[in-house]
């Protein structure tokens, strides 16, 4: 594969990484609202 080609692989990771970083914990934040704001209301 050649040092390049690690590297082009690692970067890829890393953009990957960040892609899931952000999105991931927005996603997890928004997931848990959602749970709660259901519970709340499955119990007024």
């Amino acid at each position: 594969m050649g040092l390049l080609g690690l590297l082009g692989l690692l970067g890829l990771l890393w953009d990957y990484w960040d892609y899931w970083d952000y999105y991931g914990i927005i996603e997890i934040i928004m997931g848990l609202l959602g749970l709660s704001w259901d519970y709340w209301d499955y119990y007024e």
